[in-house]
């Protein structure tokens, strides 16, 4: 069932500041954190707007996702590595090969570039995380060690794990994207996920709010509604109209959690919203990849998706 407004009038709402909720001390359920844009340092400013523009352009590369069961309305995107649905590849990055081809095509991709822009935005992520919440971010590093997984931040399967690395891939929503109450399925403990206010990329307002280089919102965002809720406790994270970013650390495979409709009045705006997490089906390839069930598959990274656009009719 989808919650309405109405419905979460009696919750409590949680909505500014630094937070930690939970069944007990010992027991948190989340812990949450409010960084608005008008108290923040012009580098921190400067590296969220960076990571914005990153995810933007990464929609011209990577699949939209098209069967995500909580998914109510909005438009969802995934980056990193994932299981193949693929018969002949045995893991690999997310890419969609047509758009791929048409960079390509026009010349708009650099591989190095595209490489440095990953680790940055991973280097990015992981040091938002290990300040906000360091044990969650060492177990789920440890996790992608022990595991032999593959980084959100890694081209090809089998670069070195580097110190930053924490998480396998992510997936990131806009255009006032809600879903269904649900609990997640990856093995990552706990999931870093974030809300970043933008300006609409699909209405192209940024000429007329004269900030041609800037995608963050700015003090006049007007969206409403979106908050996330813990509906079995009754409880949720509220965004509206906060011109800032949003935070929050939570056990995403235990606690069932959903994002409520939202909209932007003025239709300037729309927000960001990115998870960070470790895939339990990509853990299960990669056993099978290193036991040698599945070593005469190749593993689809950067390389063999160029590949693959430029031989594709």
């Amino acid at each position: 069932m989808h919650l309405s407004q109405s419905q979460i009038e009696e919750y409590q709402k949680f909505h500014k500041g630094l937070v930690l909720v939970g069944k007990s001390k010992e027991d948190p359920i989340c812990l949450a954190k409010w960084l608005p844009f008008n108290k923040m340092p012009n580098d921190e400013l400067q590296s969220w707007n960076e990571f914005a523009q990153f995810l933007i352009h990464r929609t011209t590369i990577v699949p939209e996702v098209k069967k995500n069961g909580a998914q109510a309305g909005g438009v969802m995107y995934a980056d990193g590595w994932r299981k193949s649905y693929k018969t002949q590849e045995a893991f690999g990055r997310f890419c969609n090969v047509v758009k791929l081809q048409k960079h390509l095509k026009k010349g708009t991709f650099d591989w190095f570039e595209e490489e440095d822009n990953i680790q940055k935005s991973n280097d990015w992520l992981s040091k938002t995380l290990k300040s906000l919440a360091p044990l969650p971010f060492e177990e789920s590093h440890n996790t992608l060690k022990t595991k032999n997984l593959p980084s959100l931040a890694m081209p090809e399967y089998g670069y070195q794990l580097r110190s930053s690395d924490f998480a396998s891939f992510l997936t990131f929503t806009m255009y006032n994207f809600f879903n269904k109450p649900h609990v997640d399925t990856d093995i990552n403990t706990w999931t870093l996920v974030g809300w970043i206010p933008i300006i609409d990329p699909l209405k192209n307002h940024k000429e007329k709010l004269n900030r041609k280089d800037v995608i963050l919102a700015d003090e006049n965002f007007d969206m409403i509604g979106g908050q996330f809720v813990f509906r079995d406790f009754q409880f949720y994270l509220d965004f509206t109209k906060f011109s800032g970013i949003s935070l929050c650390v939570f056990k995403s495979n235990e606690y069932r959690h959903q994002t409520l409709e939202g909209c932007s009045p003025s239709e300037l705006y729309t927000r960001i919203g990115f998870s960070c997490q470790i895939s339990q089906k990509l853990a299960h390839a990669v056993e099978k990849y290193l036991s040698g069930e599945l070593d005469n598959l190749p593993v689809g990274g950067q390389l063999q998706h160029i590949i693959d656009a430029q031989s594709r009719k």
